[in-house]
């Protein structure tokens, strides 16, 4: 028997491969459908920062809606922002840059798990990848976790390539290599040198003879570090609040603990084994029925599992993973996603599992297992998915949308443009993208502007209260709603 030789023939057929893309398709638009609500504050920060880009041309330090500095950096909002410019409606151009990172990702595995397991290795690492509970929610999500697992996997696989090679480093890796370093500290800060530096300084350790994968050099990680913050020292001169909001709040809450949410043991809270076990319990619960049967056969095929580690390039997938779980593991800020670049090396080691498998070394009983997984998955994530796009312009949001959509329509048909008052509320940071509004005039400023006839924008007893107005229409009332925003203007003076 041929081990290496498991799952490359009697792979899934064409007709196969057509169904599960279109299964996997079909989640993500359904999970995200309608791609005009923001479904959470986060979602809504994101897309307000690249609309400030496009309306105002603030393309270095942003805003929210609440009027403090934005707390992401403006890679992400570059990417949609110049999509808006270049066309794109809006919806579109917030979700594009989270489904086009899915999919380089995606097919990025593939071609790797074919060439390590062939047809079948592909299927399971596609498969393991996408139909997730992670996956789907985050593939065309408003937010820059996906973004964010797309350039550290990139950094991660070029160094795999040299590890497997041998090569020496060249400048050109080095130039790509910072570059994605880069991009990674752009698009959602410093958290990249949780995922990275473990995992080489575990490999450095465990292969003290062989230098050359971790001969980068310091240049490759300090380059990239000094322009990021470069763009942090602007900030803070920019703003006396982003000290506060990002450096501190952003970025240092992903790796210290806030006492005044801890209480008043934190570091006890920190290490206790419940706080180490989230995010492998959350991994193994979001990412079912893929990381049971992975877990299961390590645990189980003991040769399979040595022969896996006698393969170079696995070996450094599987230190990545557990050098990057540990790290993660000892943040105290625990949030799911935020370990959501650790599924791609989990579904590529899916596919050496295949490769070095012992058990079930038939291509057709490898190829029945595999199909009763994904079975699997889409009968628990296909219904989860549908049940989640149900609440997508539920409630709230769905009020808010609605509204939103009855104003632009008003301005467009009146010729009269619409004048927000704020900055709103936390809970209402959706409201100014519905309105496509970048700006708004103070809550003290209502009466002056409905006084020189202006059409406002604001919570209805504010409104009331600024003197006499005429209610063009009203947000409808929805469960949970802490604000009701209407629309006014001044009353007609009759003749």
């Amino acid at each position: 028997m041929k081990t290496p030789d498991n799952g490359k023939s009697h792979g899934p057929s064409q007709w196969h491969w057509t169904a599960l893309l279109l299964v996997i398709g079909l989640l993500v638009i359904v999970r995200h459908w309608p791609w005009s609500v923001f479904g959470g504050g986060d979602q809504a920060k994101q897309a307000f920062a690249s609309l400030e880009m496009v309306s105002e041309g603030a393309w270095f330090f942003q805003r929210l809606p609440t009027g403090r500095p934005a707390t992401k950096p403006p890679l992400m909002a570059w990417l949609s922002a110049g999509l808006r410019l270049a066309g794109a409606p809006w919806p579109i151009a917030w979700r594009l840059p989270s489904l086009w990172a899915f999919g380089v990702v995606a097919v990025w595995l593939v071609r790797r798990a074919a060439r390590v397991a062939g047809g079948w290795g592909a299927w399971i690492t596609l498969a393991f990848f996408a139909l997730n509970m992670m996956t789907i929610k985050l593939a065309a999500m408003i937010r820059t976790d996906m973004l964010l697992a797309g350039w550290i996997v990139a950094a991660a696989g070029l160094v795999g390539d040299h590890v497997a090679s041998g090569q020496p480093w060249g400048w050109r890796d080095r130039t790509l290599f910072s570059a994605l370093i880069a991009a990674a500290l752009f698009t959602k800060g410093p958290v990249v040198f949780a995922f990275l530096p473990p995992a080489l300084l575990t490999w450095q350790y465990a292969h003290r003879h062989a230098t050359r994968a971790s001969g980068l050099g310091i240049s490759a990680w300090a380059i990239p570090s000094l322009l990021f913050l470069a763009w942090v020292a602007a900030g803070i001169l920019w703003d006396s609040d982003f000290h506060r909001w990002v450096v501190r709040r952003e970025f240092g809450n992903n790796f210290v603990v806030d006492a005044a949410r801890s209480g008043p043991l934190p570091v006890r809270a920190l290490y206790s084994l419940s706080s180490i076990l989230t995010y492998p319990a959350q991994l193994l619960h979001r990412l079912f029925p893929w990381s049971v049967a992975l877990v299961a056969w390590a645990l189980t095929d003991r040769d399979g599992r040595r022969r896996l580690w006698a393969d170079t390039s696995a070996r450094w997938w599987a230190i990545w993973l557990f050098a990057s779980l540990v790290v993660m593991s000892l943040v105290p800020d625990k949030r799911a996603d935020r370990v959501f670049p650790l599924v791609p090396p989990m579904a590529l080691l899916s596919a050496y599992a295949v490769r070095y498998q012992t058990r079930y070394l038939q291509p057709d009983a490898l190829g029945r297992w595999i199909g009763v997984l994904t079975v699997v998955a889409v009968l628990i994530w296909g219904p989860y998915t549908v049940l989640r796009m149900r609440q997508n312009g539920a409630g709230t949001e769905g009020a808010r949308r609605e509204f939103g959509e009855r104003v632009r329509e008003w301005a467009a048909a009146e010729g009269c443009p619409v004048v927000l008052a704020g900055p709103v509320d936390e809970s209402d940071q959706s409201l100014p993208l519905h309105l496509r509004v970048s700006r708004w005039i103070p809550f003290e400023e209502i009466g002056e502007a409905l006084a020189r006839g202006a059409v406002v924008v604001a919570p209805e007893d504010r409104l009331l209260a600024a003197g006499a107005v005429e209610i063009l229409f009203r947000q409808e009332p929805a469960d949970g709603t802490v604000t009701r925003y209407a629309l006014g203007r001044a009353p007609a003076v009759p003749r």
